[in-house]
Order: C-alpha cells, then sequence, then structure tokens
C-alpha cells in the first residue's frame, strides 16, 4: 500500500501558540502513518517536523539551499 503524504506549509517564525499546533499537527500525521513533507528550516515547519519525530513519523524536508546540515 502507498503512503500517504500530508504537506505542513507555515511561517519561518512561530509564536508559543503556533508552535504548539505544528507540533501537535506532526504528532497526528504521524499517527496516522502519513509522511509528512514541510519546508526544513524553521518555524511551522521545524515544529511539525519535530512532532512527527516525537510520534516516530518519517519526515522530508525541502530546502531553499544545497547544504543538508541548514536542516531542522
Amino acid at each position: 500500500m502507498d503512503k500517504i503524504l500530508i504537506s505542513v506549509i507555515g511561517g519561518h517564525k512561530a509564536d508559543q501558540r503556533t508552535a504548539e499546533l505544528a507540533l501537535e499537527a506532526g504528532k497526528i500525521i504521524a499517527g496516522f502513518g502519513a509522511i509528512l513533507i514541510c519546508g526544513g528550516l524553521t518555524g511551522v515547519m521545524e515544529y511539525a517536523a519535530k512532532g512527527a519525530k516525537e510520534a516516530g513519523g518519517q519526515t522530508v524536508g525541502i530546502l531553499p539551499g544545497k547544504s543538508k546540515n541548514d536542516a531542522n
């Protein structure tokens, strides 16, 4: 069976409430067994990826540059 891919897009800055929501969204996405696709840097994308990883999920980060070291 193919995996479901779900994208999260958001600002590069996140206040506490937004960060909490993004973290929870990542956990929910991972909980459904879906792969999270998002930007690989800061803000909403960072927190969504963190949530997915904490829940044992798989993530794909899309970076604006060429260095993997920039990823969250």
